[in-house]
């Protein structure tokens, strides 16, 4: 058999018989044909986040107290909205509780609910209902969240006299933002007027707190924190507190404190202190 023209060709650029570079050139079409089906089937399609928490956690508390809506990720550069959805916090120690959601924002006693989640709570959220520029209904995966375990950190595992457990809420001890009750909304004037943390102690021992932090999540702007070694609001803090508007949340978080007790110093974890601004 003569050889072709394009097989004189082939023999001429690679040195070697034609049927072999021609599976040569097969495989490579195969390869790259394989290469590019996975780098299409690797793109996330659209899903459904928490505020902005990426994975199912665990998360602190604070992380997953300062969300306040439902977003979508997607790598298709759509925008999506979420229109509704189902969330049932499942506490340790008690009964679930569920909420129907239209649209994507926390309702305002869903996040009173949430303020109560201890560690080891879960959070799910499921039939998560989303569009894309008004059209298109879908169905997102669900989403579980997970609240972090309490882990100590040196000293401060000791509350009353001898127990391991961080203090909660409804303990004989907690901690006060000034003169304001944390059940209600107060305006940013009163809430600027506040200059301490201090405690309420049901037994009336004297606790002085040795160090917070505080998160302000605006709802126009990224959550900011600052912490002290002390129990008085800092300037920084002062400064952020500033900023806030109508609807902001302030958290009160990583609260410390300690007295003595015949000579012994016991120090103790108090509970968060979340104020919401009128």
């Amino acid at each position: 058999m003569i050889p072709s023209n394009r097989n004189i060709l082939l023999s001429i650029i690679f040195g070697q018989n034609p049927n072999v570079v021609k599976n040569i050139l097969f495989s490579f079409t195969l390869l790259f044909s394989v290469l590019f089906t996975v780098a299409q089937t690797t793109k996330t399609g659209p899903r459904a986040v928490f505020g902005n928490l990426e994975h199912d956690g665990p998360y602190d508390r604070s992380e997953i107290l300062l969300q306040e809506k439902l977003t979508v990720s997607s790598d298709d550069n759509q925008v999506y909205t979420i229109t509704a959805y189902h969330l049932t916090i499942a506490p340790t120690t008690c009964k679930s509780i569920r909420f129907e959601v239209e649209g994507e924002k926390l309702p305002a006693k869903l996040q009173g609910v949430l303020n109560q989640v201890v560690a080891g709570d879960k959070i799910h959220i499921e039939s998560i209902r989303a569009t894309t520029d008004g059209t298109d209904d879908l169905e997102l995966k669900s989403i579980v969240l997970e609240v972090k375990t309490y882990t100590s950190d040196g000293p401060y595992d000791a509350v009353w006299p001898n127990s391991n457990e961080p203090i909660k809420t409804d303990s004989f001890l907690t901690a006060t933002f000034g003169n304001l009750d944390p059940s209600k909304r107060h305006s940013k004037e009163d809430i600027l007027k506040q200059t301490e943390i201090g405690t309420f102690s049901k037994t009336g021992l004297d606790y002085n707190v040795i160090s917070f932090k505080m998160i302000v999540a605006f709802k126009k702007a990224p959550a900011t924190m600052a912490s002290t070694s002390s129990n008085k609001l800092t300037p920084k803090m002062k400064e952020i507190l500033s900023r806030s508007t109508s609807g902001d949340r302030i958290l009160i978080e990583g609260i410390r404190a300690q007295t003595t007790i015949n000579g012994e110093v016991i120090k103790a974890n108090l509970s968060p202190i979340i104020i919401t601004v009128l």
